[in-house]
């Protein structure tokens, strides 16, 4: 049996431990858990029972992001020097998206700020309701010297206050540039003559069935052409509706093959690690932070606390907090 794990993110260590102790594999809303040790619980859970764990982690599967992946593998920018990420999503779903673009390596030091400022109430929705804006810029340097910027706030998220009109996801390589969906290459001779690239557009290929545009292919038509095949073409999935499909293909896998998941519970605890250590150095007046964290962070602190008030129980009790009503916020 597999079970999804939607509850609010507060819950999702204790019902998804509570449930792997009683055999049962996950698939597990992101983010994984609000601190690391609140994820260790659900980790240790998972793997001393023996079943599966996958986070239902979006970004880094959408398509567009497989293609450019597929790109920089193939050479297209030569290595790797910056991620940039601004003005669109944040926190773990950015990261896993620049995590894919590095090479999946480990971040060896955050750098963050952190802008709290007081708003007019806005009403993102019925239950996000902010008067106050939570706002981050975080400098992520990798261990294989790649370094990533991103900027965030709840108010991008949601398309508020004119926020994420425009966005920007930029891969800065050695030879050339991937910008948003175009690919920017460079022969020899264009770089010591003025360096002005080519630019390739990222091609979607798709067919109508019963009324829904189903993704066949993406293409970057350089020479020989980059080529990202849907391995699912048979499900009536729109291209939005690809990364569900991948997320929910790697569980099955998992469990019907006895093999890994594509993104399992450490690589979801990496991700969050580096959103932890960007509010942790943002907090320290922009201190940067080692990785891996050697110790529970101010930051992570203040979170078990709040828990802690908030539902009445240790969060590490996970009998108890099965039973607690975790509010949707």
């Amino acid at each position: 049996d597999v079970a999804a794990v939607s509850t609010p993110i507060d819950a999702h260590h204790a019902i998804g431990a509570y449930l792997a102790e009683r055999g049962v594999h996950l698939i597990v809303e992101t983010p994984i858990a609000p601190t690391l040790s609140m994820a260790d619980v659900l980790i240790e859970a998972v793997d001393r029972n023996g079943v599966k764990l996958e986070l239902a982690e979006q970004y880094c599967r959408d398509p567009l992001h497989r293609i450019k992946r597929q790109a920089i593998e193939s050479g297209l920018i030569g290595e790797v020097l910056r991620v940039y990420a601004l003005f669109q999503t944040g926190g773990y779903h950015i990261v896993s998206s620049i995590r894919q673009m590095v090479g999946d390596v480990a971040a060896s030091r955050v750098t963050g700020i952190v802008m709290d400022s007081p708003i007019p109430r806005v009403n993102v929705s019925e239950i996000r309701q902010f008067t106050g804006e939570h706002w981050t810029m975080d400098v992520i340097a990798f261990e294989n010297g790649a370094t990533a910027l991103t900027s965030y706030s709840a108010m991008y998220h949601g398309r508020a206050l004119g926020r994420k009109s425009k966005t920007l996801f930029q891969v800065d390589g050695t030879t050339g540039t991937i910008v948003e969906d175009e690919v920017y290459v460079t022969t020899e001779e264009q770089r010591l003559n003025g360096g002005r690239a080519t630019a390739y557009p990222i091609q979607t290929v798709t067919r109508e069935v019963d009324g829904t545009q189903v993704l066949e292919r993406m293409v970057i038509e350089t020479d020989p052409p980059v080529v990202w095949e849907n391995p699912w073409p048979h499900y009536k999935t729109s291209p939005g509706g690809l990364a569900i499909v991948e997320e929910m293909d790697s569980i099955a896998q998992a469990v019907l093959e006895d093999r890994s998941t594509r993104y399992d519970g450490r690589r979801a605890r990496q991700d969050i690690e580096i959103q932890i250590a960007a509010e942790e150095s943002g907090h320290l007046g922009q201190q940067p932070v080692e990785l891996p964290l050697q110790t529970v962070t101010e930051h992570e602190a203040g979170l078990l606390e709040k828990f802690r008030q908030d539902y009445g129980c240790d969060p590490f009790d996970v009998e108890a907090c099965v039973d607690v009503f975790f509010p949707k916020r």
